[in-house]
């Protein structure tokens, strides 16, 4: 129910991922075991790490320019990203790699990302952890563009190809 770690990467559709941002975040509250337990994160080790309004600080001096915002399952990342930068949440273009993936592959038994990069051959390690899940998000979108580039064709027309994976 907070934020307790940003990761990000930029990247092009051509050539990859060209950047990569990482910092785990201070709740100020203790991160309830349901959390933990999915992602790994205890309260030790955010204890010494920066409360969200300095690294929301950091991390959009970091990203230095618009790009879309591209997550699976984009909503949540927008619903959390709504509660601590209202303004950055309403402006930003997200894109969503579950729809991408939905439309993609439509024969898939589900579209978790881990099962998606199964799928892809990418090997996703650390999942539930902003930063793998930002490259697995990056990966997922180069190759729905490599197969079908067309249902990325509005993206490209307004970003020239270059977007951020962000998960928080």
């Amino acid at each position: 129910d907070a934020i307790v770690e940003i990761g990000a990467v930029k990247f092009n559709l051509e050539s990859g991922i060209i950047d990569e941002y990482s910092s785990l975040v201070n709740p100020q509250r203790p991160i309830p075991t349901v959390a933990s337990n999915v992602h790994g994160i205890r309260n030790i080790d955010v204890a010494d790490a920066a409360v969200i309004a300095i690294e929301w600080s950091r991390f959009t001096a970091w990203a230095d320019e618009p790009h879309a915002l591209v997550a699976h399952n984009a909503w949540f990342e927008k619903s959390f990203i709504n509660s601590i930068a209202p303004n950055d949440a309403a402006s930003a273009i997200f894109l969503d790699t579950l729809k991408y993936s939905r439309l993609a592959f439509p024969a898939l038994p589900n579209h978790q990302l881990k099962t998606i990069c199964d799928h892809i051959g990418y090997s996703l390690i650390g999942a539930h952890r902003a930063l793998p899940d930002a490259r697995a998000t990056a990966s997922l979108l180069i190759e729905i563009y490599r197969r079908q580039p067309h249902l990325l064709a509005d993206v490209l027309a307004s970003e020239n190809g270059e977007a951020g994976g962000s998960t928080a």
